[in-house]
């Protein structure tokens, strides 16, 4: 029998192989694991928890427009980012990476 930090590692090393049909709007990070737009990601994280754009904004405090203005891609600001994530039961974390080498 393994221990629990040796099934968690044979879990991470079989998503990090495992890569589903990308759909033309996610990509592979070199990090391992499937990224995806903001406003792709807002869309099925959206109908995973089942709502609506008109749902999501009351849950978020706003207008359904603003979540339609987000889904679209269109600039929107930060505070409208995070509230939308907090609606959607979710926590925020960043990352960057380089788009070139540096030198």
């Amino acid at each position: 029998m393994t221990n629990h930090a040796e099934a968690l590692a044979r879990i991470r090393d079989d998503l990090r192989a495992w890569k589903p049909p990308i759909d033309g709007q996610g990509f592979w990070s070199p990090e391992g694991g499937l990224d995806w737009t903001w406003p792709v990601l807002l869309r099925r994280l959206s109908r995973l928890r089942h709502l609506t754009q008109r749902q999501l904004a009351e849950k978020a405090g706003m207008v359904q427009s603003h979540v339609a203005k987000a889904e679209s891609g269109a600039d929107v600001r930060w505070s409208t980012i995070v509230r939308l994530v907090e609606a959607l039961d979710c926590c925020l974390s960043l990352r960057v990476r380089q788009n070139a080498p540096f030198g």
